[in-house]
């Protein structure tokens, strides 16, 4: 259920992906729990499996949010890979209680507002 003075995030086009703070029934690749808004960081991995098995984090920050049109949540940027795919980590790196409002990511295209209609 959407509150009216509850916080959202949107992307820097001013998309609302829904209200922060929903369990999502998944986990991190470290076993937290994960909610919507929650700052996340990904890292992809190569060679699996192999001596060669690698992990790059590369500044990769992301954010939990719903599609709006389904409610199903997803990993902003690796929407389609879901959140068990094998070549990618996710990492609570914020939880969504720890955000405030009005607090931007500009350069990963997302922020928080509170006070959306409902």
């Amino acid at each position: 259920m959407t509150m009216a003075n509850a916080m959202h995030v949107f992307t820097g086009a001013n998309y609302d992906f829904g209200e922060v703070g929903v369990e999502i029934g998944k986990k991190d690749s470290f076993g937290k729990v994960l909610h919507t808004g929650d700052i996340v960081m990904l890292a992809h991995g190569d060679y699996l499996g192999t001596d060669l098995e690698s992990w790059t984090y590369d500044n990769l920050l992301s954010v939990i949010v719903t599609e709006p049109e389904t409610g199903v949540p997803f990993v902003m940027g690796i929407k389609d890979c879901g959140f068990e795919h094998p070549e990618w980590r996710i990492q609570i790196v914020k939880k969504f209680g720890d955000v405030v409002d009005g607090e931007r990511w500009p350069d990963w295209g997302f922020n928080y507002r509170s006070g959306v209609a409902a």
